[in-house]
């Protein structure tokens, strides 16, 4: 097994840590918990709204793509915190923050504030353990060769 030069852990590692970290902020905070754009639409547009309808459609925001996004991020953590976990152990420990506070924005987000997200079926989830199992194979094949 080859060694991984030295100066990766602080070219390589520091790139993977701070994608990790900063997905995990400001994505996750920022972009799915905060929405600036809901925020906009409760608090300036929907006042303004000249029926009760109307300022109930602009106050539910639309689940839209909402639940896949989520899901491919969560697959991004698994892989890249499996992948880099042994080598960054930094990683378990923000990809374990990482989905603690995803199970609560997740909770807030579908019982308070998103419409029901459209009917999906089973090959959403199909598809996300197809990507997990090729990566952690090519994980597997990659660290013994």
């Amino acid at each position: 097994v080859r060694e991984a030069p030295r100066q990766w852990y602080s070219l390589g590692g520091a790139m993977i840590t701070n994608v990790c970290f900063g997905d995990a902020i400001f994505i996750q905070v920022l972009l799915d918990f905060v929405q600036i754009q809901v925020l906009v639409a409760q608090y300036i547009i929907a006042p303004r709204a000249k029926t009760q309808d109307a300022m109930n459609d602009m106050y539910t925001a639309p689940a839209g793509i909402y639940l896949a996004f989520r899901l491919q991020l969560a697959g991004k953590f698994v892989v890249i915190c499996a992948m880099f976990g042994s080598a960054i152990p930094l990683l378990y420990l923000i990809g374990a923050a990482y989905f603690w506070l995803a199970s609560w924005i997740d909770r807030y987000n579908f019982l308070r504030r998103l419409a029901p997200p459209p009917v999906t079926d089973a090959s959403l989830t199909r598809s996300m353990a197809l990507v997990v199992r090729t990566c952690t194979c090519t994980c597997i094949w990659v660290c013994n060769h």
